[in-house]
């Protein structure tokens, strides 16, 4: 019982910490970030440093709430489940994640999702092919709608100006055309490369063109080569 007490001390002391920072976070700094906790089992305290180093001031919160969603510049996804990632990229809110997402990006603030905490990722070595490749898809839907997906310090290392998934920089070019290594694409990939109209884009055999970047090639008459 004593080591229980002792462990149950040394919890409250850590969380009345951190607590303390995030206080003085928000009162710190000019750009605000909310962290959108749905599971007790995120590292709160690593985000907490990591925003910090950043100078970002940072809140938790495992609600929404629209008041905190106007007052910050960036909304922050730790984990992110297979139901919620459907939910946003069909553009229903079934729950509180994908209702932070949708109306985050309603109110035109920046949503981060942090790679890691996407769930339908941990099944890549035992999913049906097929059903993986929908969920990738979902995730292209998601960055079509400006939602960034990548670790917090990479993304973060674009603060100051538009932050761009990393995917958007494999690409190699020739004389005939730009080639993209990425295995998902996204109008998104093909903006940050700067397709111009009539041009050849050669792409992984089995990459993945989700509909709105389809709707972009058609528009700027690009010529899509899988190779």
């Amino acid at each position: 019982m004593e080591i229980e007490a002792l462990v149950e001390k040394i919890t409250q002391e850590v969380m009345k910490q951190l607590k303390d920072r995030q206080v003085k976070s928000k009162s710190s700094y000019s750009k605000q970030a909310l962290v959108f906790c749905s599971e007790a089992s995120i590292d709160k305290g690593n985000i907490l440093y990591q925003l910090e180093e950043k100078e970002i001031g940072c809140c938790f919160n495992d609600k929404y709430c629209t008041e905190e969603i106007e007052s910050v510049d960036y909304v922050i996804i730790p984990t992110l489940s297979v139901a919620s990632l459907a939910f946003i990229a069909n553009g229903i809110e079934g729950d509180e994640s994908s209702k932070v997402v949708i109306r985050s990006k309603l109110y035109g603030k920046e949503v981060l999702v942090l790679d890691g905490g996407i769930e339908y990722k941990t099944f890549k070595q035992t999913s049906e092919p097929a059903l993986y490749e929908l969920y990738e898809a979902y995730q292209g839907k998601l960055q079509d709608f400006g939602v960034k997906v990548g670790s917090l310090e990479e993304m973060l290392q674009f603060q100051r100006r538009q932050i761009q998934p990393p995917e958007a920089f494999a690409k190699k070019e020739n004389k005939e055309g730009t080639y993209i290594e990425a295995r998902l694409i996204t109008e998104n990939t093909l903006k940050q490369i700067e397709c111009k109209e009539n041009s050849s884009v050669y792409i992984k055999t089995k990459a993945i063109v989700t509909p709105m970047a389809k709707d972009y090639i058609r528009k700027k008459k690009i010529q899509i080569i899988r190779a």
